[in-house]
């Protein structure tokens, strides 16, 4: 082996089982998040290994005009120096200028050796590198091994279901809100394949998410919980004792299986997975490997201040729709003696907005600004999160044309489940988290806010035979409802541990009467502490952060939330009536 790879393979690898100990550490000991999955065990060093052969390369290349470029003291302190950085920047550890200068110690150090001691360093590497490769290896084999083990007994355990049970697929489109869907009346066509499907089923025109981010609101769909009621938090997984839709589903007999995009809160660390006997969160990629070098993650975490001039890119690991749906259908194909419950989570319309390219410019030119233009916004004093109103623009068309990317996915989906005989027997659920925003409030993205961009999303139930098709449903619900839902649609709403309301007897019940309102809540800490509270009725929404701020809005004459009604000087009895409807279902446990 020629010294330069010899060097980065012994380096690498090493680095990459330092960060492996220490990211064990940190989830076994400290009982703290690592954003990595369990086959990083072996993704860790392979990543480190393709980092510094690919340094490696380069000083190759210059070390032919000039030699020293490629001399074992100059190899090794390069080796060195990104090894070392890579395991010095774990989340928590040390500051980037800190980890630099201690990578640097580090990479003077060895280079003063393999300077001292040529022969002798060259032969410690040759002796010794065959040590973490077989470790590594070894590591692979056990968690595969492990997996498939701990799949198989799953299914074995599994008691028989009854004849002729319901299928179940709950379509999560992360970060979707209702506004943008032409099937909500936009005016852009971002949705005729959902149009088409939601003609089987039941439109619900005021869905309302129980949380604006995706962890709480995916816990309180698979739990019937509220999402003050859980404890979870931007740094807080989901960990409690709540039984949940897959678990219930399982303990009848269903076969369960999760297929997820995003893996920065869905994946099975944020312990969304329980009860799931097959979970895929993140791909066996080559991105998904070289993510797992800690320096690459960081130079791709998005919030990193380089990512924020480099401008939008592509997350090294994000998944399409496309792929799921195969993962998801393969599954599905290997057993037709059993239903089975399938949760699939789409990513592709949340930040960075980067539709494929057939539907790049859907809605108009999505050629992003350039560094220049950047650099130039920064020399005017702006921030680079500012945004002029073209520029708002440009972000909602490469949203909605990711909307629309979904839609085309849903379509191809709905065809291969017709293909194979499975929507006669099935029950659908499409929907979303959370929505999305677009400067409407002075705020961005999402999770931060409790207005109805955030809140109002989505939702589409088919269930044939047992709902009539072709409904609207315009009074508000509440997420935190779908797991009773379905239980009820598959007939095991009656043994069902989870709390929550089926939308069936909204459905059938009298329209004028009354209905419930629903509750939502935030969380703004790094812990699981809700700072804000929202209340959605048939004609309000009504916003109560922690402190004594209030805000009132009427949805009917005012649906774009401009005006606070309390600044008004609105009716006290009824704002009253307003706060203790949120203390009374707060403290209904």
């Amino acid at each position: 082996m020629p010294v330069t790879a010899l060097t980065a393979v012994w380096f690498g690898t090493f680095a990459g089982l330092l960060e492996v100990a220490l990211l064990a550490f940190q989830k076994f000991v400290r009982h703290g998040l690592t954003h990595r999955g369990p086959q990083g065990v072996w993704m860790a060093p392979l990543a480190e290994v393709i980092v510094l052969l690919s340094v490696g390369v380069v000083l190759f290349a210059f070390g032919l005009r000039w030699p020293r470029a490629r001399s074992l003291p100059v190899i090794v302190a390069a080796s060195a120096f990104l090894a070392g950085l890579s395991v010095l920047l774990l989340p928590g550890w040390f500051a980037w200028w800190s980890a630099s200068l201690l990578a640097a110690g580090i990479a003077a150090q060895a280079a003063r050796l393999a300077r001292r001691f040529p022969v002798r360093f060259e032969r410690l590497l040759r002796r010794t590198v065959a040590i973490p490769i077989m470790i590594t290896i070894a590591l692979a084999l056990v968690v595969n091994l492990q997996l498939t083990i701990s799949e198989r007994r799953e299914l074995a355990r599994l008691p028989h279901a009854r004849a002729n049970a319901a299928n179940i697929i709950v379509i999560i489109w992360d970060a979707v809100r209702a506004q943008s869907l032409s099937l909500h009346g936009h005016h852009r066509r971002t949705t005729p394949n959902l149009e088409l499907l939601a003609r089987r089923g039941v439109v619900f025109q005021r869905a309302i998410a129980t949380a604006p981010w995706t962890l709480p609101s995916h816990a309180s769909m698979f739990t019937g919980l509220f999402s003050h009621q859980l404890d979870v938090g931007w740094a807080l997984p989901f960990r409690q004792d709540a039984p949940t839709l897959a678990e219930v589903l399982a303990r009848h007999g269903y076969r369960t299986g999760g297929f997820v995009g995003n893996i920065l809160y869905t994946d099975a660390e944020h312990g969304l997975a329980r009860g799931f006997a097959h979970y895929e969160d993140r791909p066996m990629s080559v991105g998904e490997v070289l993510s797992n070098s800690t320096l690459l993650h960081e130079l791709a975490d998005p919030e990193n201040s380089l990512a924020r001039v480099t401008g939008p890119h592509r997350y090294l690991w994000r998944k399409r729709a496309g792929k799921i749906d195969r993962d998801f259908l393969r599954w599905v194909a290997q057993d037709s003696t059993r239903p089975f419950f399938a949760f699939l989570n789409y990513f592709d319309a949340h930040d960075p907005y980067l539709p494929p390219r057939e539907f790049r410019n859907r809605f108009g030119d999505l050629e992003r600004p350039g560094l220049a233009a950047r650099l130039r916004k920064i020399s005017r004093g702006e921030q680079i999160w500012d945004r002029a109103p073209d520029e708002i623009e440009h972000e909602v068309r490469g949203y909605e044309s990711s909307v629309a990317y979904l839609d085309h996915a849903l379509g191809e989906l709905a065809a291969a489940l017709a293909l194979r005989g499975l929507l006669q027997n099935t029950v659908i659920v499409i929907t979303s988290d959370h929505g999305e925003e677009f400067g409407e409030h002075g705020e961005f993205r999402h999770g931060e806010t409790l207005f109805m961009p955030a809140l109002h999303v989505p939702l589409v139930l088919i269930a044939p035979e047992r709902i009539q098709a072709g409904q609207q449903v315009e009074v508000p619900v509440s997420l935190r409802d779908l797991a009773a839902t379905i239980l009820d649609l598959v007939g095991v709403a009656e043994s069902s541990p989870l709390p929550g309301a089926s939308w069936t007897s909204l459905l059938a019940r009298a329209r004028n009467q009354p209905p419930t309102p629903v509750l939502s809540a935030t969380t703004r800490d790094l812990h699981g502490r809700n700072l804000q509270h929202s209340l959605v009725t048939q004609r309000y929404h009504y916003i109560r952060e922690s402190g004594s701020s209030e805000q009132l809005f009427d949805l009917s004459s005012d649906p774009a939330e401009n005006t606070n009604l309390i600044k008004l000087g609105y009716d006290q009895a009824h704002l009253l009536t307003l706060r203790g409807l949120v203390d009374s279902i707060r403290a209904n446990k």
